[in-house]
């Protein structure tokens, strides 16, 4: 049973890892807090990763209510978030912010009226965008018992830790990766994201394929 446990969770722990990747994202945390007090942005880093925390698990939880709500299947799910975590993936190659998951003209309009960043952008859509929520609902629909759902709950708990503490040194990560370092763990992130997005799209393209043929 904890191998059961561990190797599921070790699934859902890279996917997630690498889709929210928390060394990427220290950069734009950095620079959102720049000219803001210390204590100040250890507050946003604590708010904006309880905020990803509830969404995640809020879809996590009810993502049973989303299939029967929108009438939607698992394997149209599949593709389209396939196709999601390709594009994600895509830009991260490049080792540039996913338009997906930010937008850096509204980051700049929401930092120019004060509104707090620990919702937004950060909370949501940077740590728990489109990407992240789909790869959690296909992982909880696919987990078969008990011991997968909570190894699904657990990878989740566990990479908003790390990317909470990345945060809260951020500085210190900034200063130790520099601009090309961060530039490498960028890509090779988007490289494994790229994999996962392949996966996912033809595990829900085959059915979706044999049931169009009537096969």
């Amino acid at each position: 049973m904890d191998n059961h446990f561990f190797d599921f969770f070790l699934l859902v722990f890279v996917a997630l890892f690498t889709l929210i990747n928390p060394l990427g994202v220290v950069p734009v945390y950095a620079a959102m807090t720049n000219d803001i007090p210390p204590a100040q942005a250890r507050r946003i880093a604590r708010t904006g990763t309880l905020v990803a925390l509830g969404i995640l698990l809020l879809f996590a939880l009810t993502q049973r209510f989303f299939f029967d709500f929108f009438g939607v299947s698992v394997e149209s799910l599949r593709m389209v978030g396939g196709f999601i975590l390709l594009n994600i993936g895509w830009s991260m190659l490049q080792a540039r912010p996913s338009p997906t998951k930010h937008d850096e003209d509204e980051q700049q309009q929401i930092l120019e009226r004060g509104h707090d960043m620990a919702i937004t952008p950060l909370g949501i859509p940077i740590l728990a965008g489109p990407g992240g929520i789909t790869t959690v609902i296909l992982y909880m629909n696919s987990a078969v018992d008990v011991t997968e759902q909570a190894a699904v709950i657990a990878a989740i708990l566990a990479v908003l830790f790390i990317t909470f503490l990345a945060l809260l040194g951020a500085k210190q990560i900034m200063l130790w990766l520099g601009e090309q370092g961060s530039k490498v763990v960028v890509r090779m992130m988007g490289l494994i994201l790229m994999v996962i997005g392949v996966e996912f799209f033809f595990s829900g393209f085959g059915p979706v394929l044999q049931g169009i043929l009537g096969l």
